[in-house]
């Protein structure tokens, strides 16, 4: 699965986490995220970073894929939320930036889909 924007594709490898397992664990453990890889943790509107040794950035994303709320290099331990988010997009740090992602554009998902159980 990719996540895209109109202007191309941002993330070509994007693992979905759809079953409550998947999105409980998400990165627990990662050490390091490559920039092309997000994980999509649908449906969420709420992430922890317990467990977790690496900054994120974090974007939510409502029914029809518009961005909500970004959050730049969530740390360790922390905890974030959006209570409209029916999805969530977990990033390398600096990814939203370096991809110039703002409030209100749309994203959306490809089709071929990894889900993870």
């Amino acid at each position: 699965m990719s996540v895209y924007r109109d202007s191309g594709c941002l993330f070509s490898n994007a693992i979905l986490c759809k079953s409550f397992w998947s999105r409980s664990k998400g990165l627990i453990g990662i050490r390091q995220l490559p920039e092309d890889t997000a994980f999509v943790l649908s449906p969420c509107s709420s992430i922890h970073m317990f467990g977790m040794r690496i900054n994120l950035d974090i974007i939510y994303l409502g029914e029809a894929g518009e961005v909500l709320k970004l959050v730049e290099g969530l740390k360790p331990f922390q905890i974030s939320a959006h209570g409209k988010s029916k999805c969530v997009v977990e990033c390398a740090e600096g990814r939203i930036s370096a991809l110039s992602i703002r409030i209100g554009q749309r994203l959306r998902l490809g089709t071929a889909a990894v889900e993870t159980k």
